[in-house]
């Protein structure tokens, strides 16, 4: 089964590049995790990668932005 792409409501900017879906987001903040050792933002990755749902996507999508303005340099 294919996985919906879950779009974010603005594009957001993380290391210096945009993302529109909430895949890609994931895919950077896990990038950043790694680089940063920051086991936080790891596991903010994985769960907005498992989300498949609506409901959950608009979780995740909600921790990305808290996430976001916690992590500085981003």
């Amino acid at each position: 089964m294919a996985m919906m792409a879950h779009y974010l409501n603005h594009d957001v900017t993380i290391s210096g590049k945009h993302f529109r879906t909430l895949a890609g987001a994931a895919h950077a903040v896990r990038q950043y995790a790694i680089d940063h050792d920051d086991f936080a933002g790891w596991t903010l990755s994985r769960e907005m990668r498992e989300a498949d749902t609506l409901s959950l996507a608009a979780l995740e999508k909600q921790k990305l932005g808290a996430w976001l303005a916690d992590a500085s340099g981003v």
